[in-house]
């Protein structure tokens, strides 16, 4: 007996495929990412760019699903795959977090504390100077969007939204582990389920637990090594990849499973579908774009034996890329001087490079070198009006009364100018 209704905006091949594309592909650039041992800033937007691109849609599912929750659209079977789609869809929150660990290289048990609380904070809408932690903001509310469905389903699952006894959506079977299934109306499936969502409910919270195992893991595995291994971040990615692949197969051994109770449309072709796939289109150019970038780095840099010889180039051309994929390496001096600019450090303060300011200096870049055509990064900045990267430099103890070679009376009015702005 066919009992259970088509849904295909919401099962549909389309939109199946768009979500399995969307969560699978985001590995490409993180691997990219690591396969040198370090994640710079520049990586690290990529990935950023990506998620900016699957969360509106992730959280477009969900919103959808509430939607029909309460106009009594959604069966209780249909929800199940939209929750199994959006773990996946979570994924990118969880690789973003990885990278992080890797780009900074330094996180320790003792800063596990530090980190937690940046969670909190993000959860609850703080207003940050960096984004570092914007994109976990995003995933953990996605997550607790995700739960609070879950646990709306599983509490009562035979009254969810258009379930009733005439749709037989209880006699379905949902697959757990691949071939293992278990009826939809087990006990054991229900209890199971309402502990895993109450569990990543609360904002912050849900992300603090693997952000931090990751964060413990990397610490106790790098914790002799002079240059911290990436292998801890790709394990832990590598299970992302495999959790990923046990939900596409739940999702799809669920779906034949029930095909004799499922009512015939659920295959036809929707516009819900067509806009599904249509969005993956970004995604690949983002995919692309973030590699071939790497990519042409990755051949600049073989044209020179010594990577210092490397950086003075980049420092005379003016490429900020190539800088900031060079600066975390251990041999590099930053503070060498070259070009019109001086130091990588002004260039980047000119060019209002926030990322690749902050870099420098996490690297030893020194914020009172003086020369060239700007004097100080501090004047430099001011001058083109960047006060982020003004109040940055102040903060970390940049002398606003040093003169440079060519300083003029403007910089110098500037830097006053923005000092007493950012104090305000």
């Amino acid at each position: 007996m066919s009992c259970i209704p088509a849904d295909p905006d919401i099962a549909g091949i389309g939109v199946r495929s768009a979500i399995y594309a969307q969560s699978l592909l985001s590995f490409i650039p993180a691997f990219h990412a690591i396969s040198d041992k370090i994640v710079t800033r520049q990586e690290l937007k990529y990935v950023e760019t990506h998620i900016a691109t699957v969360i509106p849609t992730a959280f477009a599912i969900l919103i959808c699903a509430y939607v029909q929750t309460w106009r009594g659209q959604l069966t209780n079977y249909h929800a199940v795959i939209i929750l199994s789609l959006s773990w996946m869809n979570n994924t990118n929150a969880f690789i973003h977090a990885l990278l992080k660990v890797q780009q900074e290289g330094k996180y320790l048990p003792g800063s596990l504390i530090h980190h937690i609380r940046h969670l909190f904070r993000a959860a609850k809408g703080a207003k940050f100077r960096s984004s570092d932690y914007k994109m976990l903001a995003m995933g953990s509310l996605h997550l607790t969007l995700m739960a609070s469905l879950g646990l709306y389903l599983w509490i009562k699952p035979g009254n969810f939204g258009a379930s009733s006894p005439e749709q037989c959506t209880m006699d379905a079977h949902i697959s757990v582990m691949g071939p293992v299934s278990v009826p939809f109306r087990s006990t054991s499936l229900r209890i199971g389920s309402i502990i895993l969502y109450s569990a990543v409910f609360i904002p912050g919270v849900n992300l603090a637990l693997p952000v931090g195992t990751a964060m413990l893991l990397y610490a106790a595995y790098n914790k002799k090594e002079t240059q911290p291994s990436p292998l801890p971040v790709a394990a832990c990615m590598v299970v992302l990849i495999v959790i990923n692949c046990i939900l596409l197969a739940n999702i799809e051994l669920t779906r034949s499973l029930n095909k004799d109770i499922q009512k015939p449309g659920e295959s036809e072709w929707t516009y819900g579908q067509t806009l599904a796939l249509l969005l993956l289109f970004p995604l690949l150019r983002d995919v692309a774009h973030s590699v071939w970038k790497g990519i042409k780095i990755d051949l600049r840099l073989r044209r020179f034996k010594n990577k210092n010889a490397a950086f003075g180039a980049a420092l005379i051309s003016e490429e900020l890329d190539l800088l900031g994929a060079l600066t975390p390496h251990k041999s590099i001096r930053v503070n060498q001087t070259g070009g019109r600019f001086y130091t990588a450090l002004q260039l980047a303060a000119y060019n209002g490079r926030l990322d690749i300011v902050k870099l420098l200096f996490d690297h030893g870049a020194d914020v009172n070198m003086a020369g060239g055509m700007n004097g100080t990064a501090l004047q430099a900045a001011a001058y083109r009006g960047f006060s982020e990267i003004v109040t940055f430099l102040l903060d970390v103890g940049a002398d606003r009364g040093i003169k440079g070679y060519e300083l003029s009376l403007k910089h110098d009015f500037l830097v006053t100018y923005y000092f007493f702005l950012c104090r305000w």
